[in-house]
């Protein structure tokens, strides 16, 4: 009796502590869940508040973090939980101009402030290079170089490839028998019109006889040589801009509004795509985006030709729009499609799926935002490589949308702007505008100047993110001179 007595005890006491251990367990999880999904314990209140993550990094990495004015122990890069709401937030490192920013953090999700870009306080400046004049300057896409052309009435590229500590250059000469000869000698006239996404070559504008034009492809390669594509194809161009998945391909808004496609490995030209265009955008993935010009019952539409298609796909119509801005754009931002649609003061943000444009599959779309100027649109976009802003100008009115917050931001450069803004970055607006060289985030927010006096807008912010390169008149030498900013102190 005794023997059976402590083996029933025995029993229960392991199962007492089996359940025990195994309800701490699940205790410990359902905390620890908890706690991923910022749940914290407000002891003013006596609640238990679900809060968000701020992941926080910097260029220079290494910089101090205040959050609505207390200083953390964490430097960037690292990350933090923080109470849902708005926060100020501050980021600063000895030697550099301190980051400023209102965030708003959101109840379960990540902000992320990874886009920090400090600017030391008094920068290196020291010149790279020295050219005699320069007529015509443009920066790859890949940040690695400049195209340059010095005169411009002589078909010479010179190539400067920028490195930490000096400037490589090398000089291509468009053969003559490449170029058209004008009938009124000394009309010609040279200026660049591009970078392929490779960054091996640019297209140069041949401008002669007061108003004829031509294209010249020109590559850095000494093994590939010149060629007039204007000649080799037999057609009249307005307008050309490259497939970013393929540097062989092309297409072309001909002086006629059409839209065609040049392979340039094959030497082969297709019919028109679109006729009557007024505009042409190639998207990210090779399609391309048009906008027309009125027909007979004054009808304008935009719409799209999807990459190795034949046939273009109406997304939209128009009435009254004659004259005015209209255009269309493609983008994707994790593995989402979006449509950017211009019409005149404004424009519509919508996410979509897009069918191949010769299919008769409709297309779903979902209008995200409105952003609308005080004048009609004369530049819009996404932003380069990740392509999660929208942006919308007209001179310094700039509006921007953030795909990935749902917000929008009015952008005010300091100083009037006649051209298209540019991006430093993925993150970071660049304007160039009388001589002032100035950045700010997406949103308008921490605008710094960087440089003062530059004699171009051309710009080139290194791979390496070290250096910021741009060019300076030297009036008492009648030079140009390019400039190497150091963005670190060390």
């Amino acid at each position: 009796m005794y023997e059976h007595d402590s083996k029933r005890k025995l029993r229960l006491r392991l199962t007492f502590t089996y359940a025990v251990m195994i309800l701490t367990t699940l205790g410990l999880v359902v905390v620890a869940l908890f706690i991923a999904l910022g749940y914290r314990y407000n002891q003013f209140d006596g609640r238990f508040e679900q809060g968000g993550m701020i992941q926080f990094n910097s260029r220079p990495s290494g910089a101090e973090i205040q959050l609505d004015a207390v200083k953390l122990s964490n430097r960037t890069a690292t990350r933090i939980t923080a109470t849902a709401g708005n926060h100020a937030v501050m980021v600063s490192r000895d030697g550099y101009k301190p980051w400023q920013k209102q965030a708003t953090v959101k109840p379960g999700a990540v902000l992320w402030l990874n886009y920090v870009r400090l600017v030391p306080t008094d920068p290196k400046i020291e010149t790279a290079a020295t050219y005699s004049s320069i007529a015509s300057v443009m920066a790859s896409f890949d940040r690695s170089r400049f195209a340059v052309i010095e005169n411009d009435t002589q078909p010479t590229v010179t190539f400067s490839r920028v490195h930490d500590a000096n400037v490589e250059h090398s000089s291509v000469t468009v053969p003559a028998d490449k170029i058209t000869t004008p009938s009124i000698a000394g009309s010609s006239r040279f200026s660049l019109a591009g970078w392929d996404y490779a960054n091996k070559r640019v297209l140069v504008l041949h401008t002669y006889d007061d108003s004829k034009t031509e294209y010249l492809l020109v590559s850095k390669d000494s093994g590939d040589p010149a060629r007039n594509i204007s000649t080799e194809f037999g057609i009249s161009i307005a307008e050309l801009q490259y497939d970013p998945t393929d540097s062989n391909i092309a297409y072309v808004l001909t002086t006629n509004h059409d839209i065609r496609r040049l392979n340039l490995s094959t030497s082969t030209l297709s019919g028109p795509l679109v006729t009557n265009a007024s505009s042409l955008v190639v998207a990210y993935n090779g399609w391309i985006g048009y906008a027309t010009y009125p027909d007979a019952s004054g009808i304008r539409t935009v719409g799209y030709v999807s990459k190795d298609k034949l046939t273009a796909k109406t997304v939209q119509t128009f009435t009254n729009m004659s004259g005015r801005s209209l255009s269309y754009t493609i983008a994707s931002y994790y593995n989402e499609l979006y449509q950017l649609v211009v019409a005149g003061d404004s424009a519509t943000v919508y996410r979509a799926e897009l069918p191949g444009s010769d299919s008769t599959d409709v297309i779903k779309s979902k209008t995200i935002a409105k952003l609308s100027l005080a004048k009609d649109v004369a530049f819009a976009g996404f932003s380069p490589r990740e392509q999660r802003f929208v942006y919308i100008q007209n001179g310094r009115d700039i509006v921007t949308y953030d795909l990935e917050l749902s917000s929008i931001a009015t952008v005010a450069p300091s100083a009037a702007l006649n051209a298209k803004i540019g991006w430093l970055d993925d993150f970071h607006l660049l304007s160039t505008a009388d001589g002032t060289i100035e950045f700010m985030d997406y949103d308008g927010t921490n605008m710094q100047t960087l440089a003062r006096g530059a004699s171009h807008a051309a710009t080139l912010l290194a791979g390496n993110d070290k250096f910021f390169y741009y060019f300076t008149r030297d009036e008492a030498a009648g030079t140009v001179r390019l400039m190497r900013l150091s963005l670190t102190t060390e």
